[in-house]
Formats: C-alpha cells, structure tokens, sequence
C-alpha cells in the first residue's frame, strides 16, 4: 500500500520502493535509553538517535497526535498505528544538530533536524519490501526552515529550540540537560489542514537524547 506523501518540514516521503532509511534500525525493541546510549560520543559531537514517546497519556492520545501532526497533508485515515512506547517496533525517532553560541542561543545556520515516523503501515510493508521507508519531516536551513532558540546550562522552561516553515512549527521545549542526555516536551502547532479544518496544536509527547549526539 502507497502512503500519500506529506510535506511538513519541506520534505516527507512515504510508501513503496525508497530508499532505505538510516535510522530505521533504531526501531526494533529498543527503549529510549538504550537508544540515546548507543552513540560513543567521546567527548565530540557525532550522530545519534533520538526518541520521541508518551508514556503518561497512553496509547490512543499518542496516536491521535501523530495523526494531528500530520494533517497539514495526510488525511488522519491514511497513516497507522504510531506506538506511544519508545521500546516498540512503531514509534518516533529523531536525529539531526543543534549549534549554539557562547551564550546559548541556536546558530540557526548550522542546525537542522530530522523526525522519522514509522507507524504500522510502514511495519506491514517492511516484511515485504525492506526498503520501505518511513514519514520523513526534515527542518533545515537549505529548506527554507525556521530554526531558533536558547539552550541555559541548567535547562528548564526558558529553554526550547523551534523548527518552524510555512506548514507549522514544531519545539522542543522545557528542554533538561545532564552530564549526559537531554530530555524536554515536544509541542507542535500547524498551519494547514489537509481537510480544511482549523490546523492542529497540541503536545506530542517527551524527546529523549544523547546530549553529545544532539548539541554542539
């Protein structure tokens, strides 16, 4: 089954015969720690992986908000079951970096992100094309995409980082930071819909990262 393609971020692609996604692997029975701790940082900025789960609201608000998220291009109908659990087979992920200045504000020139969403359909499709690919929503610079914010070194609410385009904006906010990871609340507001109804807002759920695979 073909998945209608949305463009949030600038970039989103869905269905039969992509290419095979980079950070699809992520997605097999591993839970948000084991995720963010997979990267060897070593002290040095490098890739890694990061999550984005509900585990206190449950499974149908999860699922509904995925299904908001989306909409500014595909109709609720059309996308899957999406777990709210970050250890599931379904779930999302999200890689990328973000620059920041002597004082903490976001360089936006050399910052971007990707959120990678892999519901059920993507899941059905995989045992039979393995190079199914997942709902890509991609912010960068090169794309025309709004990126701004300001990291404290305590964390907390005056810290949030925006991805922001002519569809919606997305933030991760409250962000927390350790010696180690960082972790926040991710809210989203759009500017379309798809079915022509109010565009959606609301809270998808908490990010969790590997501090060093995220911020440089």
């Amino acid at each position: 089954m073909k998945k209608l393609t949305l463009v949030l971020g600038l970039i989103i692609l869905a269905g039969c015969n992509p290419k095979k996604s980079s950070v699809k692997s992520a997605t097999t029975t591993i839970s948000a720690e084991q995720v963010a701790t997979l990267t060897n940082c070593q002290g040095q900025a490098t890739t890694g992986t990061g999550v984005i789960y509900d585990t206190s609201s449950g499974a149908m608000n999860f699922n509904n908000q995925i299904k908001a998220l989306l909409s500014v291009n595909i109709n609720p109908n059309n996308v899957g079951t999406v777990s709210y659990n970050p250890n599931d087979s379904t779930g999302v992920r999200f890689t990328g970096k973000i620059k920041l200045d002597g004082s903490g504000n976001v360089v936006q020139a050399q910052s971007s992100v990707m959120i990678s969403i892999y519901d059920s359909i993507w899941l059905n499709e995989k045992y039979t094309n393995p190079n199914a690919e997942e709902i890509k929503i991609e912010f960068s610079p090169s794309r025309g995409a709004t990126i701004t914010g300001q990291i404290n070194p305590s964390g907390g609410t005056n810290s949030f980082i925006s991805f922001k385009d002519n569809y919606g904006e997305i933030r991760f906010e409250n962000i927390v930071i350790s010696a180690n990871n960082l972790s926040g609340t991710v809210r989203f507001q759009n500017s379309t819909n798809v079915m022509g109804g109010t565009p959606a807002s609301g809270t998808l759920g908490q990010l969790f990262i590997q501090r060093c695979a995220f911020l440089q």
